[in-house]
Formats: structure tokens, C-alpha cells, sequence
């Protein structure tokens, strides 16, 4: 089997599974082969959609992550209606980005664990500041021992259990 059928393989599995636990509760599907990474929200006219990067399985993981955090009043917003400054980010604009980030990168490693999936934390601004990530990674790293120790967000829990369900 070559490498790129494992991979898809993969990431068919990755979206089947996350269909199977979230779609009926929150009309919202997993899908790739995006350009960019974008959340559509459900509305009364479609469902909605956690757009991952071309057939990256790591993009899927992290795009659920943020789908994870968002509270009721995000889940309703196009992108979770989060700021966002591409790479290239001054510093100023750059801490902005490490601590929108803590949360959704801890569990970007967890769900990574669970599917036996190599995690590294990303400052996602190659051709800008990385000032502080040192001090980023420390926290995300806490984040994740804060999760495991007191437990996780509720959906985030139950994505989790079908990773695992999935992968091992």
C-alpha cells in the first residue's frame, strides 16, 4: 500500500468518525482538500463544516481543536469569529496569536496522541516574530497536563474516545 492511500485512508477515517459522533448534534462535518482552513457554521440553510488543509491529517486535528474550545456563541460564527493575521506577524501581533493558541494546541498533542500521530507546537508565522515561543510552548505543554489532570472539554473528550476508537 503506498503511502498516499495509508494517508487517505486515514483521513477518510478521520472524517467518517468525527460524522459518526458530532454530525446529528451539531450538523457539522469534517471535510478536506481545502486551500485554507475555515469554519462554516450551520445555519438554517446548510450544515456546517470544519474545512481542513488539502490532505493534511494534522490540519484536520487542529482545525477540530478550535472546533472543540469554541463555546455556543463561536460554534456560530463563521471562523469561530476569531482574529486572524497570516504569517508575517509583527510580535505584538504574534502574542496575540500564542495566546489564542494555548488551548487548541493542547489539545491539537492530545488528540495527536491519541491517534499515534507525532505532535510538534506550531508558532505558524514563519516569515514574522516568533518572539516568546519558548514561553508559548511551556504553556501549551501545561495546558495539556492541566487537560489530562482535570479532565477535558466535553466534546473534546468524546473526540478522543473515537480517535482512539479509530487508531489503536
Amino acid at each position: 500500500m503506498s503511502s498516499s492511500v495509508a494517508t487517505d485512508t486515514r483521513l477518510e477515517a478521520i472524517c467518517r468518525c468525527f460524522d459518526h459522533i458530532f454530525f446529528e448534534t451539531y450538523r457539522t462535518r469534517l471535510t478536506g482538500g481545502h486551500s485554507e482552513p475555515f469554519y462554516k457554521a450551520p445555519s438554517t440553510t446548510h450544515d456546517g463544516e470544519i474545512q481542513f488543509t488539502r490532505d493534511f491529517f494534522r490540519s484536520a486535528l487542529h482545525e477540530t481543536a478550535h472546533w472543540c474550545v469554541a463555546g455556543d456563541e463561536r460554534l456560530s460564527k463563521n471562523d469561530w469569529g476569531y482574529w486572524y493575521s497570516p504569517d508575517g506577524r509583527n510580535a505584538e501581533q504574534q502574542q496575540a496569536f500564542f495566546k489564542m493558541e494555548i488551548k487548541p494546541q493542547a489539545l491539537e498533542w492530545i488528540f495527536c496522541d491519541a491517534c499515534r500521530e507525532p505532535f510538534s507546537i506550531s508558532a505558524d508565522n514563519l516569515n514574522g516574530s516568533t518572539e516568546g515561543q519558548s514561553d508559548f510552548e511551556k504553556e501549551v505543554l501545561a495546558q495539556k497536563e492541566s487537560y489530562l489532570q482535570h479532565g477535558l472539554p466535553d466534546r473534546a473528550a468524546k473526540w478522543v474516545q473515537g480517535l482512539i476508537s479509530t487508531f489503536s
